[in-house]
């Protein structure tokens, strides 16, 4: 008999060298888990095996240690630096160390579907480190970007350093680079040098051409059954998938025929079977450029943004 599962348990496969977290049932002998908290994989219950929870804590105790606030040594002729790391909950924590003995102040946006959203603003004295922000595993992999301004005054506060800035390419720059060890917080992370140079927050300027945002907002394709006047009683589960998928492919023609650049298409969450058909589907269809989760202040988690060539 299979092992049965929970959602949120830590699972690790049997014969791979993975972990990952339950976050789906699909029946009593497949599960849907979450692999480095991004890629979802549809197993069965016979590929993995629980991890105990003591064991869970005592490894996640040993790969993080915890840091705090409080000084850095006095290095005058560094820079300050951003500090990304992962804390025992496997969150992303954001830090400042700041070297000098200056003050400095600091804000940071984070940049979501090519609008910018203030993260968090502030000071620190001379050779002080604080952590800013934290966020969940899927906040940050929402992320295009984080930007970070720094600004640093002499003891005698007559005339700022010139500013410092740092524009990250989340995904680029943090979730495809291997952490290293960060000396100054005693744990694993990615740490980025501030540069001296303009701030640029122009989308037209910054954005690559496919992620340019429209004159208009994209086009919104709601595949609820009820949107689409499918009346559930006396279909199946399936047959109502096909009268969604069907939709879904209809509307994706007509933009691509129309030249849309983007489209959104709102699948819901449910047990996921519609949204993991979509994504198999645009991964396969030519002139789809890129799609991700739609913006989630707007539809939660349950719709995809699509990027047509």
């Amino acid at each position: 008999m299979a092992e049965q599962f929970k959602v949120g348990e830590r699972v690790r496969f049997l014969r791979e060298r993975q972990e990952g977290v339950v976050v789906r049932i699909l029946s009593t002998s497949r599960i849907e888990i979450l692999v480095d908290d991004f890629v979802e994989m549809e197993v069965d219950c016979s590929d993995v095996v629980r991890i105990h929870a003591k064991e869970a804590v005592f490894k996640r105790e040993e790969e993080v240690k915890p840091v705090s606030s409080g000084p850095v040594p006095s290095t005058p002729d560094r820079e300050p630096i951003l500090v990304i790391n992962r804390n025992a909950d496997r969150d992303y924590e954001l830090w400042i160390l700041n070297f000098p003995q200056r003050e400095l102040y600091f804000t940071c946006f984070q940049k979501l579907h090519g609008k910018y959203k203030g993260v968090n603003a502030g000071g620190l004295e001379g050779k002080e480190r604080r952590m800013f922000a934290k966020f969940t595993p899927h906040e940050f992999h929402m992320i295009q970007n984080l930007v970070l301004q720094v600004m640093q005054y002499p003891a005698e506060r007559v005339k700022p350093f010139p500013l410092l800035t740092l524009d990250l390419d989340v995904k680029r720059d943090v979730l495809n680079v291997q952490a290293k060890v960060v000396p100054e917080l005693g744990t694993e992370g990615w740490d980025f040098l501030l540069e001296e140079k303009a701030l640029r927050l122009h989308v037209e300027e910054a954005a690559p051409a496919w992620a340019k945002l429209p004159d208009t907002a994209p086009d919104v394709v709601d595949l609820h059954a009820e949107k689409l006047g499918i009346d559930p009683i006396g279909l199946s589960s399936a047959e109502v998938l096909r009268l969604q998928l069907e939709h879904f492919e209809r509307k994706l023609t007509e933009a691509h025929a129309a030249k849309a650049k983007q489209l959104v298409f709102i699948h819901g969450i449910g047990i996921g079977k519609l949204k993991k058909e979509i994504h198999d589907r645009l991964r396969n269809t030519s002139f789809v450029r890129e799609f991700e989760l739609a913006d989630p202040l707007l539809y939660g988690n349950g719709a995809t943004l699509v990027f047509l060539r």
